[in-house]
């Protein structure tokens, strides 16, 4: 009996401690291109986010460069003009297709490739419906460019609310 009693103790110890599962924390990227602050977690959409170190490690050496290691955007030269196609959807007409903000602010697909590589902090890409967000325009997606003085204000307002 006292030896019933010890074999069914260990295997329900065992199924016990099968039963626990490993807690992974991944780095949590806080999404900026959806007008208010998010969690990668927490966004309803596929956003991908390529770093300045991203940019760094893969030698790009313009924006067109960083956003052909995004899946899903096609860059195209269309006699010298540059289109960022989000999911199928060209930003030739940005204004029917897909956006492109920088810190915020709206700007065409001419003048997202005369920014300068250094400068940027992060890019975001958010494909597939940005519209409720920021209106018409953005139901192909949406490309934030976060500059680095940028974030570097959120940072500082970030620790002033503190």
């Amino acid at each position: 009996m006292f030896k019933r009693i010890i074999v069914l103790s260990l295997i329900l110890a065992t199924a016990i401690y099968a039963n626990d599962e490993a807690e992974v924390r991944l780095n949590e990227s806080v999404i900026t291109a959806q007008n208010f602050k998010t969690t990668v977690r927490n966004t309803a959409s596929n956003v991908t986010i390529v770093t300045a170190k991203d940019i760094e490690e893969k030698g790009a050496q313009n924006l067109v460069d960083a956003l052909r290691m995004v899946p899903g955007v096609m860059v195209k030269n269309y006699y010298g003009n540059i289109t960022f196609d989000i999911g199928g959807y060209s930003s030739v007409h940005a204004e029917r297709n897909s956006i492109i903000t920088y810190d915020g602010v709206r700007i065409s697909s001419k003048e997202a490739t005369n920014i300068p590589i250094s400068s940027i902090e992060r890019v975001e890409v958010i494909p597939n419906g940005g519209g409720i967000l920021y209106g018409d325009g953005a139901n192909g997606g949406v490309i934030n460019i976060l500059s680095k003085i940028f974030m570097e204000k959120i940072a500082i307002k970030k620790f002033q609310e503190m």
